[in-house]
């Protein structure tokens, strides 16, 4: 696998940004309650760990979640994609755990609830701008910690 290079965390998000972009309005269009319930359910867990100072199951819930939104979709090849971009994710999300992520957990956590707030009243503008923001979010702070440490 390639080394974690500024060009590799720029291809994670930016494919990850468009497949969530997506799959979110899919969710938000088609989703049932039952898949709303899902994600309710992970954002409290999420929630909870991170309340909790633990940020490891936190990001295991985070990765989660965002794999819970392409399933629901219920399009299978925009899950598999998504798997395998949150992959190469999570290798990143590891390591950079300490510099990036554990930084930025309240914020991400608030954009979660966010983000699903937005499924459930079906408010695919305001979704789409979350989705994005919370991928720019991230993307932009794993960008200022290797500019930070270079």
């Amino acid at each position: 696998m390639a080394p974690l290079s500024r060009e590799s965390i720029l291809d994670v998000f930016t494919v990850l940004e468009g497949l969530e972009v997506v799959a979110t309005r899919i969710v938000a269009e088609r989703g049932s309650p039952d898949a709303l319930a899902t994600l309710e359910r992970l954002v409290l867990a999420m929630d909870q760990s991170a309340a909790a100072g633990r940020l490891e199951a936190w990001a295991d819930l985070n990765t989660r979640f965002h794999r819970a939104i392409s399933t629901l979709s219920g399009l299978q090849l925009l899950a598999e994609m998504t798997d395998r971009v949150l992959g190469r994710w999570d290798r990143v999300r590891r390591f950079f755990f300490k510099g990036v992520l554990s930084h930025r957990v309240a914020q991400a956590q608030q954009e979660h609830r966010d983000i699903l707030a937005a499924i459930g009243a079906r408010d695919l503008p305001r979704l789409e701008t979350l989705m994005r923001d919370h991928n720019r979010g991230a993307l932009a702070a794993y960008l200022k910690y290797l500019g930070d440490r270079a």
